[in-house]
């Protein structure tokens, strides 16, 4: 009794297989694994650094300014939007995307200018370029600007 369910399921695999041709079987070969991402300590400080330096640069901007020719408000708006941009652009960064390394560049170089405008010093105007140079050779030295997407 018992050989007779094992010959039902041995003429059941049997006619499965038996049924027609078989399909061609997929290649062993792995699809490529995502490159895993690693932001390393020096990129996250800088980032962090950014967001921090948004904030000081708003401050700066609206406390240490030439009294004539600029109105308050355009004061106020300016030095707000420029550190909201910044800080969105280091959160995009921290997020790997490419955008926020433009956003980054677009609204240093925008804030220069305000502040060729605002400050009473051109040494003070260019502040902004340190976190751009220094985001520049982390990137650069840990090249991990292809990782951006």
């Amino acid at each position: 009794m018992g050989s007779s369910k094992s010959r039902g399921r041995k003429n059941q695999r049997t006619h499965k297989s038996s049924s027609g041709p078989t399909p061609p079987r997929a290649s062993t070969v792995a699809a490529p694994q995502p490159v895993r991402k690693v932001r390393g300590p020096w990129l996250t400080a800088m980032l962090i650094f950014i967001a921090v330096h948004a904030v000081f640069t708003a401050v700066l901007l609206i406390a240490y300014h030439k009294d004539p020719g600029v109105n308050r408000t355009v004061l106020w708006s300016g030095a707000i939007i420029a550190a909201l941009l910044e800080i969105g652009s280091a959160v995009a960064m921290w997020f790997w995307k490419k955008w926020g390394l433009y956003l980054f560049v677009a609204t240093t170089l925008a804030a220069i200018g305000f502040g060729l405008v605002v400050y009473p010093s051109m040494l003070v105007a260019f502040h902004g370029i340190i976190p751009l140079g220094l985001l520049g050779m982390i990137l650069a030295n840990q090249k991990k600007l292809p990782l951006f997407e």
